[in-house]
Protein backbone atom coordinates (compact mmCIF):
# COMPACT_ATOMS: atom_id res chain seq x y z
CA UNK A 1 0.00 0.00 0.00
CA UNK A 2 2.54 2.44 0.74
CA UNK A 3 4.49 1.83 -2.30
CA UNK A 4 0.82 3.04 -4.11
CA UNK A 5 1.62 5.97 -1.67
CA UNK A 6 5.00 6.84 -3.28
CA UNK A 7 7.23 4.58 -1.03
CA UNK A 8 9.21 3.91 -4.13
CA UNK A 9 12.35 2.72 -1.65
CA UNK A 10 9.76 -0.48 -0.83
CA UNK A 11 9.75 -1.74 -3.68
CA UNK A 12 11.60 -4.74 -2.71
CA UNK A 13 9.85 -5.58 0.14
CA UNK A 14 6.56 -6.69 -2.64
CA UNK A 15 7.81 -10.28 -2.71
CA UNK A 16 6.36 -11.15 0.43
CA UNK A 17 10.00 -12.21 1.80
CA UNK A 18 10.32 -10.47 5.06
CA UNK A 19 13.07 -10.92 7.10
CA UNK A 20 12.23 -8.74 9.84
CA UNK A 21 9.69 -10.06 11.91
CA UNK A 22 11.96 -9.92 15.20
CA UNK A 23 10.69 -7.89 17.91
CA UNK A 24 13.83 -5.38 17.95
CA UNK A 25 13.91 -5.22 13.86
CA UNK A 26 10.13 -4.30 14.60
CA UNK A 27 11.81 -1.70 17.20
CA UNK A 28 14.13 -0.20 14.64
CA UNK A 29 10.98 0.30 11.74
CA UNK A 30 9.41 1.87 14.38
CA UNK A 31 12.17 4.43 15.51
CA UNK A 32 12.99 4.98 11.73
CA UNK A 33 8.84 6.21 11.41
CA UNK A 34 8.78 8.60 14.69
CA UNK A 35 12.32 10.22 13.75
CA UNK A 36 11.16 11.49 10.71
CA UNK A 37 7.98 13.16 12.57
CA UNK A 38 10.36 14.49 15.33
CA UNK A 39 12.36 15.72 13.01
CA UNK A 40 9.50 17.96 11.56
CA UNK A 41 8.58 18.78 14.29
CA UNK A 42 11.81 19.89 15.23
CA UNK A 43 12.41 21.86 12.33
CA UNK A 44 8.60 23.65 12.96
CA UNK A 45 9.90 24.76 16.27
CA UNK A 46 13.28 25.67 15.18
CA UNK A 47 11.36 28.00 12.08
CA UNK A 48 9.21 29.83 14.71
CA UNK A 49 10.49 33.57 15.34
CA UNK A 50 10.25 33.44 18.88
CA UNK A 51 12.63 30.72 21.10
CA UNK A 52 10.55 30.57 23.99
CA UNK A 53 8.69 27.64 24.58
CA UNK A 54 7.23 26.24 27.81
CA UNK A 55 6.19 22.36 28.74
CA UNK A 56 3.17 20.49 30.51
CA UNK A 57 4.48 17.68 32.73
CA UNK A 58 2.55 14.92 34.74
CA UNK A 59 3.62 11.74 36.27
CA UNK A 60 1.75 8.25 35.99
CA UNK A 61 1.43 4.99 36.24
CA UNK A 62 0.52 2.63 33.49
CA UNK A 63 -0.78 -1.34 33.31
CA UNK A 64 2.69 -3.03 33.80
CA UNK A 65 3.22 -0.52 36.86
CA UNK A 66 5.54 1.40 35.86
CA UNK A 67 6.27 5.02 36.17
CA UNK A 68 6.26 7.32 33.57
CA UNK A 69 6.80 10.82 33.10
CA UNK A 70 4.45 12.57 30.18
CA UNK A 71 5.91 15.74 28.61
CA UNK A 72 4.18 18.18 25.90
CA UNK A 73 5.91 21.40 24.24
CA UNK A 74 3.80 24.69 23.85
CA UNK A 75 5.22 27.33 21.76
CA UNK A 76 4.49 29.92 18.71
CA UNK A 77 4.96 28.62 15.08
CA UNK A 78 6.16 30.04 12.28
CA UNK A 79 2.62 31.40 11.55
CA UNK A 80 1.76 32.98 14.42
CA UNK A 81 -0.35 30.24 15.54
CA UNK A 82 -0.24 28.65 19.42
CA UNK A 83 1.30 24.76 18.77
CA UNK A 84 1.38 22.03 21.65
CA UNK A 85 2.76 19.06 20.41
CA UNK A 86 4.06 15.42 22.19
CA UNK A 87 7.25 15.62 23.23
CA UNK A 88 8.34 12.46 25.44
CA UNK A 89 7.94 9.70 27.61
CA UNK A 90 9.97 8.50 29.77
CA UNK A 91 10.62 5.78 32.46
CA UNK A 92 10.98 7.09 35.99
CA UNK A 93 13.27 4.77 38.41
CA UNK A 94 11.57 6.98 41.56
CA UNK A 95 8.90 9.39 41.87
CA UNK A 96 10.89 11.67 44.00
CA UNK A 97 11.02 15.35 42.84
CA UNK A 98 14.80 15.04 42.47
CA UNK A 99 14.36 12.28 40.15
CA UNK A 100 11.04 14.23 38.02
CA UNK A 101 13.31 16.57 37.55
CA UNK A 102 16.25 15.11 36.28
CA UNK A 103 13.80 13.38 34.01
CA UNK A 104 12.47 16.32 32.72
CA UNK A 105 16.18 18.07 32.28
CA UNK A 106 16.77 14.87 30.20
CA UNK A 107 14.05 15.44 27.97
CA UNK A 108 14.47 18.89 27.31
CA UNK A 109 18.60 18.07 26.35
CA UNK A 110 17.69 15.48 23.82
CA UNK A 111 15.68 17.39 22.69
CA UNK A 112 17.55 20.20 21.98
CA UNK A 113 15.81 22.62 24.47
CA UNK A 114 17.33 25.27 25.83
CA UNK A 115 16.59 25.83 29.56
CA UNK A 116 16.87 29.59 29.52
CA UNK A 117 13.96 29.97 26.85
CA UNK A 118 11.17 27.93 29.09
CA UNK A 119 8.97 30.32 30.19
CA UNK A 120 6.40 28.40 31.68
CA UNK A 121 5.54 24.81 33.56
CA UNK A 122 2.23 23.64 34.10
CA UNK A 123 1.72 20.79 36.21
CA UNK A 124 -1.06 18.56 38.27
CA UNK A 125 -0.61 20.72 41.67
CA UNK A 126 0.97 17.54 43.29
CA UNK A 127 3.64 18.30 46.13
CA UNK A 128 6.08 16.82 44.40
CA UNK A 129 5.56 19.10 41.67
CA UNK A 130 4.74 22.35 43.08
CA UNK A 131 6.32 21.55 46.76
CA UNK A 132 7.83 25.51 47.47
CA UNK A 133 11.59 23.72 48.49
CA UNK A 134 12.33 21.20 46.60
CA UNK A 135 9.35 20.85 43.89
CA UNK A 136 10.17 20.08 40.43
CA UNK A 137 8.58 23.43 39.42
CA UNK A 138 11.10 25.09 42.21
CA UNK A 139 14.07 23.57 40.97
CA UNK A 140 13.34 25.02 37.33
CA UNK A 141 12.83 28.47 38.27
CA UNK A 142 16.03 28.81 40.39
CA UNK A 143 17.60 28.06 37.26
CA UNK A 144 14.84 30.36 35.10
CA UNK A 145 13.51 33.38 37.36
CA UNK A 146 11.08 34.18 34.72
CA UNK A 147 9.33 31.23 34.88
CA UNK A 148 5.96 31.54 35.10
CA UNK A 149 4.96 27.50 36.83
CA UNK A 150 1.00 26.92 36.63
CA UNK A 151 -0.90 24.32 38.57
CA UNK A 152 -3.22 22.91 36.31
CA UNK A 153 -6.37 25.33 36.32
CA UNK A 154 -8.68 21.92 35.43
CA UNK A 155 -7.15 20.41 38.53
CA UNK A 156 -7.99 23.98 40.40
CA UNK A 157 -11.62 23.20 39.37
CA UNK A 158 -11.95 20.04 40.49
CA UNK A 159 -10.21 20.70 44.46
CA UNK A 160 -12.73 23.56 44.28
CA UNK A 161 -15.85 21.37 43.75
CA UNK A 162 -14.65 18.87 46.14
CA UNK A 163 -13.62 20.98 49.19
CA UNK A 164 -17.01 23.35 48.21
CA UNK A 165 -18.99 19.47 48.68
CA UNK A 166 -16.97 18.23 51.87
CA UNK A 167 -18.20 21.53 53.66
CA UNK A 168 -21.70 21.28 53.87
CA UNK A 169 -22.86 18.61 55.69
CA UNK A 170 -25.77 17.53 53.87
CA UNK A 171 -24.36 17.22 50.71
CA UNK A 172 -21.49 14.77 51.81
CA UNK A 173 -24.52 12.32 53.30
CA UNK A 174 -26.24 12.78 49.71
CA UNK A 175 -23.27 12.34 48.17
CA UNK A 176 -22.85 9.11 50.15
CA UNK A 177 -26.61 7.82 48.96
CA UNK A 178 -25.71 8.54 45.26
CA UNK A 179 -22.40 6.49 45.93
CA UNK A 180 -24.52 3.72 47.68
CA UNK A 181 -27.09 3.47 44.75
CA UNK A 182 -24.49 3.66 42.30
CA UNK A 183 -22.70 0.76 43.65
CA UNK A 184 -25.54 -1.52 44.37
CA UNK A 185 -26.73 -0.69 41.02
CA UNK A 186 -23.25 -1.95 39.45
CA UNK A 187 -22.84 -5.44 40.77
CA UNK A 188 -26.65 -6.28 40.94
CA UNK A 189 -28.11 -7.52 37.55
CA UNK A 190 -31.40 -7.33 39.20
CA UNK A 191 -31.52 -3.90 39.94
CA UNK A 192 -30.41 -2.62 36.15
CA UNK A 193 -33.22 -4.78 34.66
CA UNK A 194 -35.93 -2.85 37.40
CA UNK A 195 -34.40 0.04 36.88
CA UNK A 196 -34.37 -0.10 32.78
CA UNK A 197 -38.24 -0.99 32.99
CA UNK A 198 -38.79 2.11 35.70
CA UNK A 199 -37.44 4.44 33.07
CA UNK A 200 -39.49 3.33 30.39
CA UNK A 201 -42.41 3.67 32.49
CA UNK A 202 -41.69 6.66 33.40
CA UNK A 203 -40.82 8.08 30.19
CA UNK A 204 -37.38 8.79 31.64
CA UNK A 205 -34.15 9.03 30.05
CA UNK A 206 -32.14 6.00 30.21
CA UNK A 207 -28.91 7.61 31.11
CA UNK A 208 -25.87 5.81 33.54
CA UNK A 209 -25.88 6.66 37.03
CA UNK A 210 -21.85 6.31 37.84
CA UNK A 211 -20.19 6.82 41.36
CA UNK A 212 -18.95 10.24 42.70
CA UNK A 213 -15.09 10.14 42.14
CA UNK A 214 -13.50 13.76 42.57
CA UNK A 215 -10.12 12.75 40.90
CA UNK A 216 -12.03 12.12 38.01
CA UNK A 217 -13.16 15.44 36.12
CA UNK A 218 -16.69 15.71 35.79
CA UNK A 219 -18.07 12.79 37.40
CA UNK A 220 -20.43 14.80 40.06
CA UNK A 221 -21.76 16.26 37.23
CA UNK A 222 -22.29 13.45 35.16
CA UNK A 223 -23.77 12.05 38.63
CA UNK A 224 -26.38 13.74 39.96
CA UNK A 225 -27.79 15.20 35.83
CA UNK A 226 -27.92 11.59 35.37
CA UNK A 227 -30.24 11.06 38.94
CA UNK A 228 -32.08 14.30 38.01
CA UNK A 229 -32.84 12.65 34.47
CA UNK A 230 -34.57 9.83 36.59
CA UNK A 231 -35.14 9.74 40.12
CA UNK A 232 -39.16 8.69 39.63
CA UNK A 233 -37.37 5.31 38.11
CA UNK A 234 -34.82 4.91 40.97
CA UNK A 235 -37.50 5.17 43.50
CA UNK A 236 -39.58 2.50 41.85
CA UNK A 237 -36.66 0.26 41.07
CA UNK A 238 -35.49 0.46 44.90
CA UNK A 239 -39.16 -0.65 46.20
CA UNK A 240 -39.58 -3.25 43.78
CA UNK A 241 -35.92 -4.36 44.47
CA UNK A 242 -36.60 -4.11 48.34
CA UNK A 243 -39.75 -5.97 48.40
CA UNK A 244 -38.52 -8.88 46.62
CA UNK A 245 -37.66 -11.53 49.68
CA UNK A 246 -34.78 -13.08 47.36
CA UNK A 247 -32.44 -9.41 47.03
CA UNK A 248 -29.52 -9.55 48.75
CA UNK A 249 -28.92 -6.57 51.50
CA UNK A 250 -32.68 -5.69 51.57
CA UNK A 251 -32.89 -3.09 54.68
CA UNK A 252 -29.50 -1.73 52.91
CA UNK A 253 -31.95 -0.87 49.85
CA UNK A 254 -34.99 0.38 52.03
CA UNK A 255 -32.52 2.55 53.80
CA UNK A 256 -31.89 3.88 50.32
CA UNK A 257 -35.11 4.46 49.16
CA UNK A 258 -36.25 5.97 52.40
CA UNK A 259 -32.83 8.25 51.56
CA UNK A 260 -34.06 8.94 48.39
CA UNK A 261 -37.51 9.64 48.54
CA UNK A 262 -37.85 12.85 50.72
CA UNK A 263 -38.48 16.46 48.94
CA UNK A 264 -34.97 17.54 50.60
CA UNK A 265 -33.33 14.88 48.09
CA UNK A 266 -34.98 15.57 45.19
CA UNK A 267 -34.75 19.30 45.83
CA UNK A 268 -31.07 18.81 46.42
CA UNK A 269 -30.63 17.02 43.01
CA UNK A 270 -31.87 19.23 40.62
CA UNK A 271 -30.07 22.06 42.85
CA UNK A 272 -27.29 20.08 42.22
CA UNK A 273 -27.86 19.76 38.73
CA UNK A 274 -27.89 23.15 37.79
CA UNK A 275 -24.77 24.13 40.06
CA UNK A 276 -22.74 21.29 39.32
CA UNK A 277 -23.56 21.88 35.64
CA UNK A 278 -22.04 25.11 35.39
CA UNK A 279 -18.65 23.55 36.82
CA UNK A 280 -19.16 21.08 34.03
CA UNK A 281 -19.70 24.11 31.89
CA UNK A 282 -16.11 25.95 32.95
CA UNK A 283 -14.57 22.25 33.20
CA UNK A 284 -15.10 21.75 29.74
CA UNK A 285 -13.70 25.52 28.48
CA UNK A 286 -10.49 24.55 30.82
CA UNK A 287 -9.88 21.70 29.13
CA UNK A 288 -9.71 23.37 25.36
CA UNK A 289 -6.80 22.73 23.53
CA UNK A 290 -4.37 25.86 22.86
CA UNK A 291 -6.39 27.53 25.26
CA UNK A 292 -4.47 30.71 27.45
CA UNK A 293 -5.60 32.69 30.51
CA UNK A 294 -7.22 35.99 28.74
CA UNK A 295 -9.51 32.69 27.22
CA UNK A 296 -10.82 31.50 30.71
CA UNK A 297 -10.82 34.20 32.97
CA UNK A 298 -14.02 35.29 31.29
CA UNK A 299 -15.45 31.80 31.95
CA UNK A 300 -14.36 32.35 35.16
CA UNK A 301 -16.04 35.48 35.96
CA UNK A 302 -19.66 34.08 34.20
CA UNK A 303 -19.21 30.69 36.19
CA UNK A 304 -19.37 32.63 39.63
CA UNK A 305 -22.32 35.51 38.36
CA UNK A 306 -23.81 32.16 37.10
CA UNK A 307 -23.54 30.65 40.59
CA UNK A 308 -24.24 33.53 42.82
CA UNK A 309 -27.93 33.89 40.46
CA UNK A 310 -29.13 30.72 41.53
CA UNK A 311 -29.53 31.96 45.27
CA UNK A 312 -32.43 34.59 43.87
CA UNK A 313 -33.74 32.54 40.76
CA UNK A 314 -33.74 28.73 40.32
CA UNK A 315 -31.98 27.16 37.73
CA UNK A 316 -34.03 24.95 34.42
CA UNK A 317 -33.53 21.58 36.97
CA UNK A 318 -34.68 23.06 39.98
CA UNK A 319 -37.18 25.60 38.09
CA UNK A 320 -38.95 22.45 36.06
CA UNK A 321 -39.04 20.29 39.80
CA UNK A 322 -40.51 23.93 41.38
CA UNK A 323 -44.14 23.01 38.90
CA UNK A 324 -44.92 19.80 40.65
CA UNK A 325 -43.30 20.23 44.44
CA UNK A 326 -44.84 23.21 46.15
CA UNK A 327 -42.39 25.81 47.07
CA UNK A 328 -43.12 25.65 50.33
CA UNK A 329 -44.02 23.57 52.94
CA UNK A 330 -47.96 22.89 53.46
CA UNK A 331 -48.31 21.37 57.36
CA UNK A 332 -51.43 19.51 56.55
CA UNK A 333 -49.52 17.19 54.02
CA UNK A 334 -46.68 15.25 55.41
CA UNK A 335 -46.27 13.54 51.77
CA UNK A 336 -46.06 15.51 48.52
CA UNK A 337 -46.95 13.64 45.14
CA UNK A 338 -44.03 13.59 42.91
CA UNK A 339 -44.80 11.35 39.52
CA UNK A 340 -46.32 8.40 40.47
CA UNK A 341 -44.74 8.46 44.13
CA UNK A 342 -45.52 10.03 47.22
CA UNK A 343 -42.54 12.05 49.19
CA UNK A 344 -42.10 12.85 52.52
CA UNK A 345 -42.21 16.61 53.32
CA UNK A 346 -41.47 18.49 56.68
CA UNK A 347 -40.34 21.86 57.43
CA UNK A 348 -36.96 20.74 58.67
CA UNK A 349 -36.28 19.25 55.43
CA UNK A 350 -36.70 22.48 53.54
CA UNK A 351 -34.47 24.46 56.11
CA UNK A 352 -31.94 21.94 55.58
CA UNK A 353 -32.23 21.94 51.84
CA UNK A 354 -31.83 25.90 51.46
CA UNK A 355 -28.77 26.05 54.16
CA UNK A 356 -27.20 23.61 52.33
CA UNK A 357 -27.96 25.41 49.22
CA UNK A 358 -26.80 28.92 49.88
CA UNK A 359 -23.67 27.45 52.03
CA UNK A 360 -22.38 25.46 48.71
CA UNK A 361 -22.80 28.69 46.51
CA UNK A 362 -21.08 30.70 48.94
CA UNK A 363 -18.08 27.89 49.31
CA UNK A 364 -18.16 27.70 45.54
CA UNK A 365 -17.91 31.73 45.01
CA UNK A 366 -15.62 31.98 47.57
CA UNK A 367 -13.29 29.46 46.45
CA UNK A 368 -13.80 29.95 42.81
CA UNK A 369 -12.38 33.58 43.61
CA UNK A 370 -8.88 32.22 45.50
CA UNK A 371 -8.71 29.45 43.25
CA UNK A 372 -8.39 32.23 39.91
CA UNK A 373 -6.90 35.40 41.00
CA UNK A 374 -7.05 38.61 38.85
CA UNK A 375 -3.95 39.90 40.92
CA UNK A 376 -1.00 37.58 39.13
CA UNK A 377 1.27 38.46 36.03
CA UNK A 378 -1.00 35.73 34.03
CA UNK A 379 -3.66 38.15 34.51
CA UNK A 380 -1.32 40.98 33.45
CA UNK A 381 -0.98 39.67 29.99
CA UNK A 382 -4.79 40.58 29.37
CA UNK A 383 -3.99 44.20 28.65
CA UNK A 384 -2.32 42.28 25.23
CA UNK A 385 -5.76 41.48 24.72
CA UNK A 386 -7.71 43.92 22.78
CA UNK A 387 -11.44 42.48 23.79
CA UNK A 388 -10.02 43.35 27.70
CA UNK A 389 -7.81 46.37 26.84
CA UNK A 390 -10.76 48.45 26.08
CA UNK A 391 -11.94 47.84 29.66
CA UNK A 392 -8.89 50.01 31.21
CA UNK A 393 -8.15 52.63 32.21
CA UNK A 394 -4.90 54.43 30.46
CA UNK A 395 -2.90 54.61 33.87
CA UNK A 396 -3.97 50.52 34.53
CA UNK A 397 -2.95 49.67 31.23
CA UNK A 398 0.52 50.93 31.47
CA UNK A 399 0.84 49.27 35.20
CA UNK A 400 0.17 45.73 33.78
CA UNK A 401 2.37 46.83 31.05
CA UNK A 402 4.98 47.49 33.29
CA UNK A 403 4.37 44.51 35.54
CA UNK A 404 5.23 42.04 32.47
CA UNK A 405 7.95 43.83 30.92
CA UNK A 406 9.79 43.93 34.03
CA UNK A 407 9.57 40.17 34.50
CA UNK A 408 11.13 39.78 30.95
CA UNK A 409 13.51 42.23 31.44
CA UNK A 410 16.16 39.74 29.77
CA UNK A 411 13.65 39.61 26.92
CA UNK A 412 12.27 43.00 26.04
CA UNK A 413 13.29 46.64 27.30
CA UNK A 414 10.41 48.49 29.67
CA UNK A 415 11.12 51.86 27.74
CA UNK A 416 10.74 50.87 24.48
CA UNK A 417 7.88 48.26 25.15
CA UNK A 418 5.76 51.60 26.54
CA UNK A 419 6.78 53.73 23.25
CA UNK A 420 5.44 50.74 21.49
CA UNK A 421 2.72 50.50 23.29
CA UNK A 422 1.64 54.23 22.57
CA UNK A 423 1.08 53.88 19.02
CA UNK A 424 -1.08 50.24 19.71
CA UNK A 425 -3.22 50.70 21.95
CA UNK A 426 -4.83 52.86 19.30
CA UNK A 427 -5.03 49.72 16.29
CA UNK A 428 -6.51 48.03 19.09
CA UNK A 429 -9.55 50.05 19.56
CA UNK A 430 -10.39 49.81 15.54
CA UNK A 431 -13.50 47.68 15.22
CA UNK A 432 -12.08 44.96 13.55
CA UNK A 433 -9.97 43.58 16.54
CA UNK A 434 -13.04 44.16 19.07
CA UNK A 435 -13.88 41.41 19.86
CA UNK A 436 -10.16 39.70 19.43
CA UNK A 437 -8.40 37.82 22.47
CA UNK A 438 -4.58 38.02 22.96
CA UNK A 439 -4.24 34.85 20.20
CA UNK A 440 -6.31 36.18 18.02
CA UNK A 441 -5.01 39.52 18.12
CA UNK A 442 -1.75 37.92 17.90
CA UNK A 443 -2.44 36.12 14.38
CA UNK A 444 -4.37 38.83 12.49
CA UNK A 445 -1.97 41.60 13.52
CA UNK A 446 1.19 41.43 15.85
CA UNK A 447 2.71 38.31 14.22
CA UNK A 448 2.67 40.30 10.74
CA UNK A 449 3.87 43.36 12.52
CA UNK A 450 6.47 42.14 14.77
CA UNK A 451 8.99 44.11 13.04
CA UNK A 452 6.82 47.41 13.84
CA UNK A 453 5.91 46.19 17.97
CA UNK A 454 9.38 44.02 18.19
CA UNK A 455 9.28 44.03 22.37
CA UNK A 456 5.44 43.80 22.65
CA UNK A 457 5.14 40.92 19.76
CA UNK A 458 7.72 39.21 22.05
CA UNK A 459 5.44 39.41 25.07
CA UNK A 460 2.13 38.84 23.37
CA UNK A 461 4.02 35.31 21.88
CA UNK A 462 5.01 34.65 25.87
CA UNK A 463 1.56 35.08 26.59
CA UNK A 464 -0.22 32.81 24.63
CA UNK A 465 2.77 30.15 25.20
CA UNK A 466 2.63 30.05 28.98
CA UNK A 467 -0.17 27.00 29.65
CA UNK A 468 -2.98 27.36 31.65
CA UNK A 469 -3.56 23.48 32.22
CA UNK A 470 -1.99 19.98 32.16
CA UNK A 471 -4.93 18.67 30.68
CA UNK A 472 -2.50 17.77 26.91
CA UNK A 473 -0.46 15.30 29.27
CA UNK A 474 -4.07 13.90 30.86
CA UNK A 475 -4.85 13.09 26.76
CA UNK A 476 -1.43 11.47 26.46
CA UNK A 477 -1.98 9.31 29.49
CA UNK A 478 -5.05 8.24 27.72
CA UNK A 479 -3.23 7.65 24.07
CA UNK A 480 -0.70 5.49 26.28
CA UNK A 481 -3.04 3.34 28.08
CA UNK A 482 -5.00 2.91 24.63
CA UNK A 483 -2.12 1.80 23.33
CA UNK A 484 -0.74 -0.01 26.16
CA UNK A 485 -3.21 -2.40 27.37
CA UNK A 486 -3.30 -5.08 29.65
CA UNK A 487 -3.05 -7.40 26.47
CA UNK A 488 0.22 -5.74 25.71
CA UNK A 489 1.50 -4.87 29.02
CA UNK A 490 5.34 -6.14 27.87
CA UNK A 491 5.63 -2.66 26.00
CA UNK A 492 8.65 -1.05 27.33
CA UNK A 493 8.44 2.38 27.79
CA UNK A 494 11.18 3.74 25.62
CA UNK A 495 9.35 1.86 22.62
CA UNK A 496 6.00 3.73 23.97
CA UNK A 497 8.12 6.65 23.28
CA UNK A 498 8.41 6.17 19.69
CA UNK A 499 4.51 4.88 19.61
CA UNK A 500 3.14 7.80 21.19
CA UNK A 501 4.89 10.44 18.60
CA UNK A 502 3.71 8.52 15.61
CA UNK A 503 0.08 7.80 17.30
CA UNK A 504 -0.40 11.57 18.41
CA UNK A 505 1.69 13.70 16.07
CA UNK A 506 2.20 11.74 12.24
CA UNK A 507 0.75 12.68 9.38
CA UNK A 508 -1.84 10.97 7.52
CA UNK A 509 -0.84 8.05 6.14
CA UNK A 510 -0.94 9.37 2.22
CA UNK A 511 1.37 12.15 3.17
CA UNK A 512 4.00 10.43 5.04
CA UNK A 513 7.39 10.65 4.04
CA UNK A 514 8.01 6.63 3.94
CA UNK A 515 11.14 7.18 1.84
CA UNK A 516 13.10 9.10 4.17
CA UNK A 517 11.91 6.77 7.03
CA UNK A 518 13.41 3.99 4.73
CA UNK A 519 17.23 6.05 4.53
CA UNK A 520 16.73 6.47 8.60
CA UNK A 521 16.32 2.76 8.75
CA UNK A 522 18.61 1.72 6.00
CA UNK A 523 21.46 3.59 7.49
CA UNK A 524 20.83 2.84 11.05
CA UNK A 525 23.16 -0.84 10.32
CA UNK A 526 24.00 -3.34 8.73
CA UNK A 527 21.16 -4.84 6.20
CA UNK A 528 21.89 -7.92 5.60
CA UNK A 529 18.30 -9.13 4.78
CA UNK A 530 17.51 -6.36 2.84
CA UNK A 531 20.57 -6.81 0.67
CA UNK A 532 19.39 -10.27 0.46
CA UNK A 533 16.05 -8.82 -1.31
CA UNK A 534 17.69 -6.97 -3.79
CA UNK A 535 20.20 -9.36 -4.89
CA UNK A 536 17.16 -11.66 -5.25
CA UNK A 537 15.01 -9.12 -7.15
CA UNK A 538 18.24 -8.30 -9.54
CA UNK A 539 18.32 -12.20 -10.03
CA UNK A 540 14.36 -12.30 -11.25
CA UNK A 541 14.58 -9.49 -13.47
Amino acid sequence: MQVLNGANSLHPFRRGVNHYQHHDSIKDIYCALSSVVRTELEDARKCSPYPFYSIELDEATDSSNASVLVAFLRFVDSNGLLSTKFLSVKELMMTDANTIYNTAKAILVEHHLDEKNMIGLATDGASVMTGIHTGVSTRFKECVPQLVTTHCMAHRLQLVSEKAANKVPYIVKYIGVLNQFAKALKFSPKMKRALTASKELHGEKAKRIKQVFFSRWLSFNDSVKALAGCIGGVISCLHSVAVDRNTEGRAVLHGIANQIGTVKFVLMTHFLADAVGILGFLSLSLQREKTSYDRIKPHVDGAITALKSLLTSPGPYLEEVNKIIPSTYDPSNLYVPYKTHDLKDSETQRTTFKKASEEFIDELVTRLSIAFPDNNIMSDFRVLSPRDQKLMELEEQKKKLTSISKQYKDIVCLEETLNEWELLRFIMEQERFADSDLQDFMTMFLHENQSTFPNISKLSAIGITIPTTSVDCERGISAYNAIKTDARSMLNVSLMDELMVLYLESKEIEQFNYDEAFKVWINAKDRRGFSAMISEESRSS
